[in-house]
């Protein structure tokens, strides 16, 4: 005969055994439930390169009173500023920013390293009592930000829900120590480290007790922290803009990264060694097309034909990211899509971002459950993969470069200069040996591309 203890165990055991395998963002559970306290909310902006998400990011810092943590792999690391086309120092200045120029290029950093870092510096912001806006487009980065690291479990919709009707009864009538004697039966320590009344806390807790047999305190010993998504109320947000227009500002930054110096700075960092052809930054888009351009083995001076095949190159890579990026954010539901006219027309997309966040966890959970906002994120959808194929005609640009002799002819003199102090310090025969060793002998995995280099 089995004590009333053991039925309980016996009956939180047959609980998780049966658990669904299916696991989902808890922030979409807790929207549906309502159960928790408000958190508060940290702004998410995502964007296809070049669609002006940090100069958005800068004018909602500026009305909201922000600070901004970039969301990028490339601008995390220090000397690689023209091609990561990182803020400048006056916004800097202007607006604090993290995790910009913190690593050295040839130190890794992954996803991972980017989670533990961005948590400390939501911390940061929200202890000084001003808004955090995390901005960029390095798509794992994002992911992760928005559902937790991988080892951590997501709750399954159903069971949460189960958990949440378990509860109900109990909160409305203050019944805490009855809540709480729940898990204790299954995770003791956690049930002991919980404070008092904290329903939110205590429902993730149960609905992990009821997927796994793990105390949490085993599956988080890697983490050490709850997941961003748990703390924070993330309002998510993708920008988008007309692919063609997208386009040709796409077309006409990578012509002003090359005016500010895009060549001279990769030769400069290959030179001192601080950039490594075949490390994260060095693959990434810009850097890598420029490697390949400074150190080819068939260059003439004064060759303005194949500068401009090496600018088509990079902005054809630069357009081809962007793509990417807007095929990876279709697939992640917690970004809501906003439509804004062209690139250019910041205030509105800011204003726009900054009255949705203005709602409360509530109003913006019901918003997002509507139908009415499932079509309009349907549509928005609809038409960018619309404008895509329509893309196949677009006939690329480089006004700049075509109707500017004189800067043409400078920017090659430039290369020129570039390949020349390579070729002084012998790295540049250096980096023609190495590239010719990896062609005849290719390290598995080689041919990544642009958006798993992120990961």
């Amino acid at each position: 005969m089995l004590t009333s203890r053991a039925a309980l165990l016996a009956m939180v055991a047959l609980s998780m055994a049966c658990a669904v395998a299916c696991r989902r963002s808890l922030r979409s559970v807790m929207r549906l439930t309502g159960v928790g306290p408000p958190r508060r909310p940290v702004i998410v902006i995502a964007g296809p390169t070049g669609v002006g998400k940090s100069d958005v990011a800068m004018q909602l810092a500026a009305r909201l009173g922000g600070e901004i943590i970039s969301v990028d792999s490339v601008q995390v690391y220090r000397s690689l500023d023209v091609g990561s086309n990182k803020p400048s120092a006056a916004e800097m200045r202007r607006v604090r920013h993290h995790l910009v120029s913190v690593r050295e290029p040839s130190e890794p950093y992954a996803a991972g390293n980017f989670y533990r870092d961005a948590a400390d510096a939501i911390a940061d912001v929200h202890a000084r009592g001003r808004w955090a806006i995390c901005v960029g487009g390095t798509s794992m980065y994002m992911h992760w930000l928005i559902n937790g690291t991988p080892t951590a479990p997501k709750a399954d919709p159903a069971l949460a829900a189960q958990v949440a009707a378990r509860l109900a009864p109990l909160r409305e009538a203050h019944a805490w120590d009855d809540a709480i004697a729940l898990l204790r039966a299954s995770d003791p320590e956690r049930a002991a480290a919980l404070g008092r009344n904290d329903w939110y806390r205590l429902m993730r807790a149960l609905t992990i007790a009821a997927q796994t047999s793990t105390p949490l305190a085993e599956l988080r010993r890697d983490e050490g922290r709850e997941q961003l998504h748990e703390l924070y109320d993330l309002r998510a947000f993708f920008l988008v803009a007309p692919r063609e227009q997208l386009a040709r500002r796409i077309d006409a930054r990578c012509e002003r990264m090359l005016a500010d110096g895009l060549l001279r700075e990769t030769s400069a960092l290959l030179a001192s060694g601080e950039l490594h052809p075949d490390s994260q930054p060095g693959r990434a888009v810009g850097y890598r097309q420029a490697v390949d351009y400074l150190i080819r083995t068939d260059a003439r001076d004064a060759d303005g034909d194949a500068f401009l095949a090496f600018a088509r190159a990079f902005t054809q890579a630069s357009r081809a990211y962007a793509a990417q990026q807007m095929k990876w954010f279709r697939k992640e539901p917690a970004f809501e899509w906003l439509e804004i006219s062209a690139p250019t027309d910041v205030a509105a997309a800011a204003t726009q971002v900054e009255l949705l966040c203005a709602l409360s966890g509530e109003a913006d959970a019901a918003r997002r459950a509507s139908a009415t906002f499932a079509d309009e994120q349907a549509l928005a959808h609809r038409r960018n993969l619309e404008q895509g194929k329509a893309m196949k005609q677009y006939v690329a640009s480089l006004p700049a470069l075509d109707e500017q002799p004189a800067l043409l002819a400078q920017l090659v003199a430039e290369a020129d200069a570039c390949r020349a102090d390579l070729a002084r310090c012998g790295r540049l025969a250096e980096l023609q040996a190495a590239r010719q060793q990896s062609a005849q002998d290719p390290k598995p995995g080689s041919g990544v591309t642009a958006e798993r280099l992120e990961a």
